[in-house]
């Protein structure tokens, strides 16, 4: 499919940037999002 197919669809493509806590470990990256999706408390 050409670009201009695509865009005229309404399929876009968008770039995601990438960016840590500097000074946390990957785990405590992932924990703080995850804590956002969460519904309920840990306990």
């Amino acid at each position: 499919m050409k670009s201009c197919e695509a865009a005229s669809q309404g399929i876009a493509r968008t770039f995601q940037n990438v960016a840590l806590f500097k000074g946390m470990t990957t785990l405590d990256n992932i924990m703080s999002g995850r804590t956002l999706a969460m519904r309920c408390d840990f306990f």
